[in-house]
């Protein structure tokens, strides 16, 4: 079964669910768990849930209300996730917060405020830690 695209242009909002790309620009909200190959965010963009995806890239403020497991993740600008992250690979620049981290390689240039543990192969702070 061929997995559908979602896109959001200025202010948006869409259901949880599993998609192929899913991309939002401007001021966007998903309502839900959502799992995706792709997940692009620029702007203001919330997830009432859960996000699963395998490339992840957002700038802007992004919120996850639930937890957030991606392979591969670039941020820039204000992350905050409720629950626990996990990543393969994940890049964070600005303030960032969130619940226990666990990945392979984690690098934060900016704040981070992390709610628990982290754990990851490779760990690189530069700037505030809490």
């Amino acid at each position: 079964m061929d997995r559908k695209s979602i896109s959001i242009a200025g202010s948006g909002k869409v259901e949880g669910g599993v998609y192929d790309r899913v991309k939002i620009s401007g001021s966007g909200k998903v309502t839900g768990d959502v799992e995706a190959e792709e997940f692009k965010g620029a702007g203001a963009v919330t997830v009432e849930g859960s996000l699963k995806a395998g490339k992840f890239e957002v700038s802007g403020a992004f919120k996850a209300e639930g937890a957030l497991e991606v392979e591969e993740g670039e941020v820039s600008g204000s992350f905050k996730v409720e629950g626990p992250v996990s990543a393969q690979e994940l890049r964070i620049s600005g303030a960032a917060k969130c619940g226990p981290i666990q990945g392979g390689y984690i690098r934060v240039s900016g704040a981070l405020k992390a709610k628990g543990d982290i754990e990851a192969d490779t760990v690189r702070l530069s700037g505030a830690f809490k």
